[in-house]
């Protein structure tokens, strides 16, 4: 592809030089010989154009015909988990790289075979759809960094939502494929909904943790002996943002979590203890 694009930027060159020198070398016999050697090189670019886009046309029709796996058909299932739990997009770098180098041909002016173009106007259809499940597949695959360990059981109604729709077969048993366009859309839409609603659910799970982590540093700055009513009302504070999520997640499911800030409070009272213990007459 680089060299046809080489190629067309010389032809031009060589075309404006020639255009140009026209009416200022015309009429002197070098003249002449300079416009003889221009039209030589825009023949050889012609040639030389042709046979790079003969060769890129091969090549692609190859891929279409011969190699089933090269990515650039639209068909399958749109989504599959992977053998190291990733979530993969059958939307191949090929066909988006297929899709760059026509629109560019096109811009250049180019003959396009029927076939090629038939296939890009199918990986322009879903371009769109390939891009959002991309988003959602980078979060899917990013969340044990952006999820902590003990909330992940609290999240387990929203991850296992998201994760049957991502296996979600339609009515009549067979997976949703890219060739189904209005399917498409409607899951593609189902599967951002259920990303965002993990999402948010998460953002506020770890919003609550940084929350109670302030605190609990706060407790470490009050005297214990000297400001005990201070220090119990912020302890009863933490104590009600942990009760809150009792009604929202089932107990087994917070205990991890729960046992977490446990420890938290204890290494908390046994500084304050020894301070204590340390300031007694």
């Amino acid at each position: 592809m680089s060299g046809i694009f080489s190629v067309k930027q010389i032809s031009a060159r060589v075309q404006r030089i020639i255009d140009g020198s026209v009416d200022l070398f015309d009429d002197l016999r070098k003249g002449k010989i300079l416009m003889g050697l221009g039209r030589e090189l825009l023949i050889r670019c012609r040639k030389a154009e042709h046979e790079l886009m003969s060769d890129w046309v091969a090549e692609v029709q190859t891929a279409l015909t011969v190699n089933d796996n090269s990515g650039m058909h639209m068909k399958g299932k749109l989504m599959k988990i992977s053998q190291d739990g990733l979530l993969v997009v059958n939307y191949s770098s090929r066909l988006v790289q297929l899709l760059r180098e026509v629109r560019q041909l096109n811009e250049l002016g180019l003959m396009i075979p029927a076939d090629i173009r038939k296939v890009a106007e199918e990986g322009e259809q879903y371009y769109r759809f390939g891009i959002m499940l991309r988003k959602v597949a980078n979060f899917f695959n990013n969340m044990d960094t952006e999820i902590l360990r003990t909330q992940r059981p609290m999240l387990l109604n929203a991850l296992v939502a998201f994760e049957d729709i991502v296996e979600k077969r339609n009515v009549r048993g067979g997976a949703i494929e890219w060739n189904t366009p209005t399917e498409c859309a409607h899951y593609v839409e189902r599967l951002q909904a259920a990303a965002a609603k993990l999402a948010r659910e998460n953002r506020h799970l770890r919003l609550l943790h940084q929350t109670l982590g302030h605190s609990i540093v706060a407790l470490l700055d009050i005297d214990m002996l000297r400001r005990r009513n201070k220090w119990k009302q912020l302890w009863q504070e933490i104590q009600g943002r942990i009760s809150t999520l009792a009604d929202r997640y089932p107990i087994d499911r917070m205990r991890k979590w729960i046992l977490h800030w446990d420890c938290q409070i204890y290494k908390v009272l046994e500084t304050a203890y020894c301070g204590g213990l340390e300031t007694l007459n």
